[in-house]
């Protein structure tokens, strides 16, 4: 567990020293509409939150202690799909959050307080 932990904190400090960007630069129009702008300035109120355009053209965030960055495809801007990824994040800046890992074909699923 240690060691998984310890490799998602190494993806998302390289993810945040080489991709970062600040999130005044990346226009939102598409992402954040009327339903989902009081939980992004919720969101927003507690922690940092990064706005990438996805290499692989999906949705997807990843988190770390105080920090978030929300993979968006830029193609296909869809507010449904960005509060889906929001959602994530406030459930992890609640404290609580479940980890799913495969390993040999078995399903382990590990609640995690933060």
């Amino acid at each position: 567990m240690q060691k998984i932990l310890r490799e998602k904190k190494l993806i998302f400090d390289y993810y945040n020293q080489n991709i970062k960007k600040n999130v005044n630069e990346i226009d939102l129009t598409g992402l954040i509409d009327d339903r989902n702008k009081k939980l992004w300035d919720e969101i927003r109120a507690k922690q940092s939150v990064q706005v990438q355009p996805s290499d692989n053209g999906g949705y997807a965030v990843l988190t770390s202690n105080d920090e978030a960055i929300v993979y968006f495809d830029d193609n296909n801007r869809d507010p449904a799909a960005f509060t889906h990824e929001l959602l994530h994040i406030k459930e992890r800046t609640n404290y609580f959050h479940k980890n799913v890992y495969i390993k040999d074909n078995e399903t382990l699923i590990c609640d995690t307080v933060l």
